[in-house]
């Protein structure tokens, strides 16, 4: 076993916990991603108010996939919940390959969105004039 706990896949906390010798695929990835977008929604890790042995328990012997926190949640696209909740499907068999996930409507670009135009945008912006104006 390699990786964090934290982060990994259903299938992998549950070979360790019960000592079995079972392979498993590319899927556990998918796991990982959904983790990884979790915590960029977050801004925390996935099961951040449980400690390592809580999360191998919910996830390997009760098959939990991590929660969104009750702060982030309004914050968090039904198209991005919708995505979430597809890496982290409990059956790997089920569980959508990183491939099909590509074609999910939340990785499609938006032809309206404007980075310029978002508040981490203005900012930059704003902070790239204030630079300039303290550089001359």
């Amino acid at each position: 076993m390699q990786g964090t706990i934290f982060w990994m896949a259903p299938e992998v906390v549950h070979n360790v916990v019960h000592n079995a010798r079972q392979g498993y695929s590319a899927k556990v990835d998918v796991w990982s991603l959904g983790c990884v977008l979790l915590e960029m929604f977050a801004g925390r890790r996935p099961w951040s108010t449980d400690e390592a042995i809580g999360a191998m328990y919910k996830l390997g012997t009760s098959r939990q996939a991590p929660p969104i926190p009750e702060d982030t949640k309004p914050f968090v696209s039904a198209l991005g919940k919708d995505f979430l909740d597809q890496c982290f499907t409990i059956d790997a068999e089920k569980r959508p390959t990183a491939q099909r996930l590509l074609h999910h409507v939340f990785c499609m670009v938006d032809p309206d969105f404007s980075f310029q135009e978002t508040k981490l945008g203005e900012m930059i912006k704003f902070n790239s004039k204030k630079r300039d104006r303290i550089k001359h």
